[in-house]
């Protein structure tokens, strides 16, 4: 264009050469003058408007990315504010020029039904040389539908969509071709995935130029502009407080900057960032978050601090909590104070919330601390003992419902020896093998809701004391066999005690001295239950017992007196072998059987006494397999007297006997005292020991 008007001046200044030096050309110059001005107006105009296109386009990305503002800048020229430099968040920077005098199309953009800004050319949509309207962002893809379609399919989208059900057994594609779709099976099926929309940083942005006296746009291809009309003439309307596509900026708002579209008056409000307001507790030293889980044990305050944004914010703390927990803040030292109340039973919930609420008079927001109910595990040992297992990294020795252990909680004095484990939850097992081999373990205190204690839990520990909750029901196998244990109470809650659960060492015996059973939910002593427990002296079997285990009391050669109950209905093999202290055996009425070797090896004992339920005696079930270990009995008392039920106590008597033969090579010394009037029965029975049968 400047080519064109240096070339318009040449001539000119060539006419003029040829006049005489009277020619007034004053009025040429002006006009010339003028005309140049005119353009160079027009030309700045072009310009701020490619420039506000250009901010447009930024404008919907930032809507549709959720961008915000970070600052409003006004932009002057030679002391003049012509506009502003707005700047985002995450875009680029935009120029928003104000309005000037001039003729310009109108440019701007507008939200269709589909939810997608286009462009539009004085109030119509503005549509590239195919007759597509024009996008400002991305459109959606398109539908299984609409690329059938393209490809061949020519019924409504109510019998494409039916189709897709299949009808008499034909497949949706066959019904497809039926209606005009030419494409493959593999076609079909991958067309109805669909395509995906464009991004909306991907919409055209139109572009604008005056050339030869007449505007021109661009869709995004240089090589093809649209005229649009002339350009020069008169000076145009001036924009309505902005320029041809804004009629309104308002940067009043603290909180937004609001667009007012000239064409449509349409408002466009984009937020304006603000230094963020934030509280968040300082889980660790790298870690902050906007809830956090907190433990805190009866009697005890926990501490959380907290960090604000901005750093200096005068911030007013408020802190609600809807259970026993105290809470108060310490805004100097920036920490909120937990305290639980003395009472673990004050609080009913073992997850408690506590609603933090920020302030800075403008803005509040809320956090919230979820405090968890510390318990802990006392023990004392010799040495610190760990929570997880070596062998087993990770694995806890304690199980249960979102149990967690907290080494925060955790502590060991070396000088006394004690400790404890703090948790959460509720911990409802030991794992097996647990405390296998931990030597350095003296006391245990196993805490309420542990139902379980695995098997070889605590086997050939230094455990010389363990504290066993209401709550238990299972001990297993082994689970306390090798120990130092002294003494044991047994809950009344147990219904399971395994074989060999309190077992000693066969070539070392048991410093076990006593046990107590609380409750009677236990029916079965199993196999070698306190076998070779040689320091038991005192026990007694709970009521509701039903059986007695092979080599149950194997060993117990302390044991000097066994009463058991009357529930008791057989007595296994062996029970009661080698407990050469025992003196008295008091065999309940509901004993059916005691089977063989029951007592054999009790050299101790003296009186024995069978109770009216009895029916099968086992061989050598009160005797000794030699001589050399002869037993020192005193008397069998036999209860039973009903003679005439048939059902006459058997005894399964071999070489040696049930009891001591007399007349053998063992001289015998003892007394079988039955019922009156049964003497003759017994002696007809039990004809080995028909001399030794007296009636009582």
């Amino acid at each position: 264009m400047k080519r064109l008007f240096t070339l318009f001046t040449g001539l000119c200044v060539m006419l003029l050469a040829g006049c005489n030096d009277e020619y007034d050309d004053s009025a040429l110059v002006k006009r010339l003058d003028d005309f140049e001005q005119r353009l160079e107006r027009l030309e700045r105009l072009c310009n701020d408007m490619n420039t506000n296109l250009g901010s447009m386009q930024t404008i919907v990305t930032a809507l549709d990315r959720g961008d915000y503002i970070t600052s409003v800048e006004p932009l002057t020229e030679n002391g003049s504010m012509v506009g502003y430099t707005i700047r985002f968040a995450k875009g680029t920077p935009i120029v928003v020029y104000n309005g000037k005098p001039g003729t310009a199309p109108v440019v701007s953009v507008k939200k269709d039904t589909d939810g997608i800004y286009y462009w539009t050319l004085d109030g119509e949509w503005l549509e590239d040389s195919r007759g597509d309207r024009v996008v400002a962002q991305g459109p959606a893809g398109r539908s299984a539908y609409e690329l059938a379609v393209e490809n061949g399919y020519r019924g409504t989208l109510e019998e494409w969509l039916a189709s897709l059900n299949g009808n008499n057994g034909r497949s949706a594609y066959e019904l497809a071709v039926e209606n005009g779709y030419r494409g493959t099976e593999e076609e079909w099926l991958a067309s109805l995935k669909g395509t995906a929309g464009d991004k909306g940083d991907d919409g055209n942005t139109p572009k604008l130029k005056i050339e030869n006296g007449y505007w021109y746009v661009s869709y995004g291809d240089d090589d093809n502009w649209v005229q649009l009309g002339q350009a020069t003439g008169e000076d145009g309307r001036p924009g309505q407080d902005g320029d041809s596509m804004f009629s309104d900026i308002d940067v009043s708002d603290p909180d937004f900057v609001v667009l007012t579209l000239a064409e449509t008056g349409e408002r466009i409000g984009l937020p304006r960032y603000r230094e963020k307001f934030d509280l968040l507790f300082e889980k660790s030293d790298t870690e902050k978050v906007k809830e956090m889980e907190i433990a805190c044990g009866a009697g005890e305050t926990a501490e959380v601090r907290y960090e604000l944004t901005p750093a200096g914010a005068q911030v007013a703390i408020e802190c609600i909590s809807h259970s026993a927990y105290k809470v108060s803040v310490d805004e100097g030292d920036r920490r909120i104070l937990v305290s639980a109340p003395d009472d673990p039973a004050a609080v009913a919930d073992p997850r408690s919330e506590i609603l933090v609420f920020a302030s800075d008079d403008e803005r509040t927001i809320m956090r919230k601390l979820v405090v968890k109910q510390a318990k802990y595990i006392r023990y004392r040992a010799t040495e610190q003992l760990r929570v997880t297992s070596e062998s087993f990294p990770g694995d806890p020795y304690f199980w249960g419902e979102e149990c967690e252990f907290i080494d925060g909680l955790s502590s060991y004095d070396p000088v006394t020896g004690e400790g404890k484990w703090g948790y959460t939850g509720t911990v409802t097992q030991v794992e097996s093998g647990a405390f296998s081999g931990e030597t350095a373990l003296r006391s245990l205190a196993l805490p309420e809701g542990i139902e379980y204690i695995g098997s070889n839990a605590f086997n050939n520990s230094g455990l010389e004391e363990i504290v066993l909750p209401e709550t238990l029901v299972e001990i297993d196998q082994f689970a306390f066999s090798k120990t130092r244990l002294t003494e044991v109470v047994i809950p009344g809650s147990v219904e399971l005690l395994r074989a060999s659960a309190f077992e000693g060492k066969s070539n070392g015996g048991s410093p076990l001295e006593k046990v107590v059973f609380e409750g009677n939910k236990i029916r079965e002593l199993e196999l070698r239950t306190f076998s070779y427990c040689d320091r038991l002296k005192e026990i007694a079997l709970p009521e509701g017992l039903e059986s007695i285990g092979y080599n149950a009391f194997d060993g117990c050669g302390a044991l000097e007196r066994i009463d058991i109950p009357a529930s008791v209905t057989y007595v296994g093999e062996a029970a009661f072998v080698y407990c050469t202290g025992l003196k008295e055996a008091v065999i309940g009425d509901g004993v059916a059987e005691i089977a063989k070797r029951a007592f054999a090896e009790c050299t101790a004992l003296k009186r024995v006494v069978i109770g009216r339920g009895i029916r099968r005696i086992g061989d050598m079930a009160f005797n000794t397999r030699s001589s050399r270990d002869q037993m020192t009995l005193e008397s069998v008392t036999v209860l039973f007297d009903d003679i005439s039920s048939g059902d006459f106590p058997v005894l399964e008597s071999g070489q040696r006997g049930v009891f001591p033969k007399p007349g053998g090579w063992d001289p015998v010394s003892y007394k079988i005292y039955v019922p009156r009037g049964t003497g003759a029965t017994y002696r007809a029975k039990w004809a080995d020991y028909d001399s030794l049968i007296q009636e009582k």
